[in-house]
């Protein structure tokens, strides 16, 4: 690993702070590591020697490391199972948005704003609006993953590239460990940071959080604290696209950029409590292999507090960028826009499996939302009258939810819900979500299933989307409620190692960002159909891996895709040394034809309409070779390798292209002890 690079990624005193937190934790851990039935004592605590010595004594008791993983659904109404996937032999795929989706858009560089070329994969709409780029890479309690384990587990993962000067690294810490065999503890910390090729690219984003989980008789609580950070720059793409096509000796840290000492600074920070008592007689049942408690009814709260804040900044403030000036320029300015959602959750379960009589769970759910936004305050007076005096604006919501679950087999789960709103900012509002698995053949968890997919929303835009004032840009809107109505499926063999699936998406009043980087709404129905496959094909010791999606817009103009994009992984896998080490050499390919990829917006940090130029139509090569030992995985890929021999339009929105040729290595480690 490279020592310098390595010291440069934890010079920062918060990551120093962090890294030495994990160390004591840890440490202070590692003594309470026993679990009742187990081998270790009545209270469930014991010292590390003393265990050592227990289980000198009773090698026939000895601790097997297990570690489960499950996810609360609705507001911790019921849990979903998760599998983590420890052969980890993909490693060169590293960006989180291209593990969730095989295109996207984005400024170029590790961290950067993204949104995917896949409409099936853009995030949800937040509520606030700039953390919307940057969803893909922060963590969130609705989609953390609790953990129960027999003995201290954690995950090291990290990689870097580049040289000293533009140098990117990724770093991924895990640990967790069961104090008992009722309440579980667990620290995460993840940064990317990069440097960036081109001038003033620097991003920063990293993430700390604790999470705990406590099962025990009647009463069961879950906790989570995090803290999202994400510090960027801002260069506004290159100044001369054609310079890399024209001029192939300028090399990526010298090309003129047009924004300098520009940047933005967003802050997230999630505090979630999710705590429930069962009422009446437990019984027990198998389910998946393990034996769990269930009661006929319990009770289940849930307080959300979600905070955040963007500040944006310009010091050089000149107009040779910015069509739009409001109150200053050559003048150094500094913009924030906080927001505050506090929000409660009661509801009452029919816990699903209990009764031999009715075999379904059931739900009922009251929430209630206090939201507070402080806009930027500028004292001149805006067009339209805005009242600047008034920078904060609070909202509430009122909203009552009921639902249906069922999990209780091994071949068949599925969940449905319907949540109006009835009062505040969001009346009227209402959402439908519902899901069907159905697992086919006699081995039903590793054969084949098939899953359908349905989800309708008529929501208010958020305040973000409705007004927004800065020295660069503003609008005052009316929107209407936008309408989406999303069904579809998949179906997964195992065996076969294939997957096939197909959706299709309704917009009514959809909402984007126009060509003039505002906020528009479209009065015409929009229609996407979006389908896929992929495969894995294999002879011998190679294996071709294709993923296709082919995707049409029924408005171009308003809604623009690429109608193909394909990622294909071709490689030679083999065991060496008597299957000590597993080892992958192979290349990867990214394709997708050209298109209005969008352009970006740096004042918003939103991605917009443009009809200047088509984007796409160049493929994006990889070769790398990964190397499993034991519980160890080693990587080393050369990134855009085709960049080397290849005319050099690849960009990724309009004026921002990716990274060129670069070398990346490095490891994750699983410790079970």
């Amino acid at each position: 690993m490279n020592i310098t690079s390595m010291t440069k990624l934890l010079s920062t005193h918060h990551t120093k702070f962090i890294l030495i937190g994990i160390f004591l934790l840890t440490g202070s851990f590692t003594w309470g590591q026993s679990r009742e039935g187990d081998g270790g004592t009545s209270g469930g605590h014991i010292s590390r020697e003393e265990y050592r010595k227990l289980q000198d004594s009773l090698k026939a008791n000895k601790i097997e490391p297990l570690v489960k993983l499950w996810q609360l659904e609705a507001d911790g109404a019921y849990k979903v199972r998760h599998y983590r996937d420890t052969t980890d032999m993909d490693r060169q795929i590293l960006y989180p948005n291209f593990k969730k989706s095989i295109a996207n858009t984005f400024t170029g560089n590790a961290g950067a704003a993204n949104q995917s070329a896949l409409f099936i994969h853009r995030e949800p709409v937040q509520e606030f609006l700039f953390l919307q780029p940057y969803e893909v890479y922060i963590s969130r309690p609705e989609t953390h993953k609790f953990i129960d384990t027999r003995t201290p587990y954690s995950e090291l993962n990290y990689s870097t590239g580049g040289n000293n000067n533009r140098e990117e690294n990724i770093l991924n810490v895990l640990v967790t460990q069961n104090i008992n065999k009722d309440w579980n503890v667990g620290l995460e910390y993840n940064l990317i940071s990069s440097d960036g090729q081109y001038q003033n690219q620097k991003h920063k984003v990293y993430d700390f959080t604790v999470f705990s989980s406590y099962e025990k008789g009647h009463y069961k609580l879950y906790g989570y604290l995090n803290h999202n950070r994400i510090k960027l720059q801002e260069n506004g793409g290159i100044a001369d696209d054609n310079v890399l096509k024209a001029d192939t000796t300028i090399e990526a840290p010298n090309m003129e950029v047009r924004l300098f000492d520009t940047g933005a600074s967003i802050h997230n920070f999630n505090y979630f409590l999710s705590h429930q008592y069962n009422i009446g007689e437990m019984r027990e049942r198998v389910l998946f292999g393990d034996t769990t408690q269930v009661y006929p009814i319990k009770i289940v709260h849930t307080l959300h507090l979600d905070k955040s804040s963007r500040k944006y900044y310009d010091q050089e403030n000149t107009d040779d960028y910015y069509q739009n000036f409001i109150y200053a320029f050559n003048t150094p300015i500094e913009e924030k826009t906080t927001f505050q959602n506090l929000k409660n959750s009661a509801q009452v379960v029919l816990n699903e499996g209990y009764f031999n009589w009715f075999k379904y769970g059931l739900r009922a759910e009251v929430s209630y939302e206090k939201i507070k936004y402080e806009l930027p305050a500028l004292k001149p007076v805006f067009p339209n009258n805005w009242d600047l005096g008034m920078k904060e604006i609070k909202q509430d919501n009122l909203s009552l939810e009921v639902g249906a679950f069922y999990s209780s087999t091994e071949k068949t789960n599925w969940a449905a819900h319907w949540r109006t709103y009835f009062s505040g900012y969001r009346s009227g509002d209402t959402e439908a979500k519902a899901h069907y698995t159905h697992y086919l053949g006699n081995d039903s968890l590793r054969n084949h299933k098939l899953q359908v997919d349905f989800k309708m929303t008529n929501q208010t835009p958020s305040l973000l989307w409705n007004q927004y004032f800065s020295n660069h840009i503003y609008w005052k809107k009316d929107l209407n409620k936008e309408t989406q109505i999303k069904l579809g499926g998949y179906y997964h063999n195992k065996a076969w190692k294939l997957e096939a699936g197909g959706y299709w998406q309704a917009l009514k009043n959809y909402t984007f960002f126009g060509e003039n980087a505002l906020p528009q709404q479209s009065s015409d129905e929009i229609v996407v159909f979006t389908a896929y496959a992929k495969k894995n094909f294999h002879w011998w010791k190679m294996h071709f891996e294709p993923t296709v999606y082919w995707q049409q817009s029924s408005n171009e103009d308003l809604l623009p895709l690429p109608m193909i994009s394909a990622y294909a992984n071709t490689y030679f896998e083999s065991d060496l040394f008597q299957k000590a080490i597993r080892l992958r050499v192979g290349i990867d390919a990214r394709f997708y034809t050209k298109w209005y990829a969008p352009d970006y917006m740096p004042a918003t940090g939103q991605f917009f309409l443009q009809k200047e130029k088509e984007l796409g139509g160049y493929p994006k090569l990889d070769a790398y070779f990964v190397a499993q030992f034991k519980r160890a995985t080693f990587f080393m890929k050369y990134e855009h390798i085709n960049n080397l021999i290849s005319d050099n339009e690849y960009f990724s929105a309009l004026h921002y292209p990716i990274t060129p040729h670069i070398l990346k290595y490095g490891v994750r480690w699983y410790f079970y002890d």
